[in-house]
Order: C-alpha cells, then sequence, then structure tokens
C-alpha cells in the first residue's frame, strides 16, 4: 500500500506521520531493533516497547503525490516526532535558528541517553576523521575512561558492545554504506535512509560527505570508515 501513515505513542500521545511506497514495509522498519539511527521514536520505541504503539493509515495516494500529501498532514496536525516539514526536502534546505535550537537539544538528549561504550565506539569513530573538525578533547575521554573504571559489566552489556564494535570495525555487508551525522553521531544505513529519515534531500546529503558543500540540512555528513 502506497500512502501516509502516522505511528502513534499510546503512552504519551505523541505522533509521527510518514510516507512510503511500501507502508506495511516501512512499520516493521520502524519495529526493528538493528538499525543504529537514533531518533526520539526510535528512542521512544525501544523505551516503552513497540505494542505501544499505533500504526495508522492516513491516505492511500499515488506515489507523485507522496511529497504533497505528507507535507499536508505535518502541517495540518503538527505531530511531536517529526522535525522535518516532510517531502523529499532540497538541496541547501536551511534550517531556522528555533529549529537548530530544537535539534541541538534532542541530539543532547540522545546522546545522554546512549550507553557509556557506544559513546566511546563513536567517538573513536569520529577520530579517525580528523580533517573534518570534529575532534574530541582529551578531558573528554579522560572523563569516559574514569567513567568506566571499576564498572562491572553484565553479559548482555558485553555482548551488546562486541556487536556494535564489528558494525563499527568491518561495517556494513550488504553494498550500503553507512553515513553519519557528525553533529550528534547519529548513523544511518545508507544515504538513501538518512535522506527518507530527516527530509533532506540525498544528493545534498552526497555533495556534504563528497565535500562540495560544507553542510546539508545545516549538517555535517560523512561515511563510517571501515576497517582495512
Amino acid at each position: 500500500m502506497t500512502g501516509i501513515y502516522m505511528i502513534k505513542n499510546m503512552i504519551n500521545g505523541k505522533r509521527y506521520i510518514g510516507k512510503s511506497k511500501n507502508i506495511k514495509r516501512r512499520w516493521y522498519e520502524h519495529k526493528s531493533s538493528s538499525s543504529m539511527q537514533y531518533s526520539d521514536l526510535k528512542h521512544d520505541i525501544k523505551k516503552f516497547g513497540i505494542d505501544k504503539f499505533k500504526l495508522e493509515i492516513l491516505e492511500e495516494c499515488p506515489e507523485d503525490r507522496l511529497d504533497e500529501r505528507e507535507k499536508f498532514y505535518i502541517s495540518m496536525l503538527k505531530p511531536e516526532y517529526n522535525i522535518a516539514l516532510g517531502g523529499q526536502g532540497s538541496t541547501g534546505h536551511k534550517v531556522s535558528q528555533e529549529t537548530r535550537k530544537l535539534l541541538s537539544q534532542k541530539a543532547k538528549k540522545q546522546w545522554d541517553d546512549l550507553p557509556e561504550y557506544e559513546k566511546q565506539i563513536r567517538i573513536k569513530n569520529n577520530l579517525k576523521r580528523p580533517a573534518l573538525g570534529h575532534a574530541v578533547s582529551q578531558a573528554t575521554r579522560e572523563k569516559l575512561r574514569k567513567a568506566n573504571l571499576g564498572k562491572k559489566q553484565s553479559q548482555d552489556t558485553i555482548e551488546k558492545r562486541s556487536r556494535i564494535m564489528k558494525t563499527s570495525m568491518l561495517g556494513n555487508t550488504n553494498g550500503n554504506k553507512q553515513v553519519v551525522r557528525l553533529d550528534d553521531g547519529a548513523i544511518f544505513d545508507s544515504i538513501k535512509q538518512a535522506a527518507k529519515e530527516t527530509g533532506i534531500h540525498p544528493s545534498g546529503i552526497t555533495s556534504a560527505i563528497k565535500g562540495r558543500q560544507r553542510t546539508a540540512g545545516g549538517y555535517q555528513w560523512a561515511l563510517v570508515k571501515c576497517r582495512d
């Protein structure tokens, strides 16, 4: 089914509106816990459980009207989980100061909610790209080191850390290249997924990665570097 859908959090009433050429598959992607991409919706699904969320089909429509109808519903309903205005976005899309502040606050909250070992892995990945200017201070690294001294880790934590480390070292094996939004460390499975989740045009993200433009959607982007 092609059309516009809404996901509603039955605990706090927050909503997310999206579009898809295959809503059933898109719903499965939202439910999947394998993605490393973090957002308020993803955070709450992990926090409350997928059974506390309800999918509703707002409208079936042809593919060439998806952008238009998504923008309409986001504008009308003002869903709490959405940041972008919907549609495909555009290269060089400018973000208002108010939106930048909101995104910054959300990114900080998402970062604070990450377990310490995952923060270290993301910092390590970003340190491999010094030319992009995303350096981490010695004080920050020392703080992370001290925070983990003397901590006993459960078997589940150890296994989870191992899986994430393997992912960060080996990269994606399905042919897609993972991309990272450097401003908050959010990782997406591909440029296409990043564009879909953020509303930023994929060509803009590609241009930012290749250095043809400084940012896309107000953010810096890079490929997740695989270990040789």
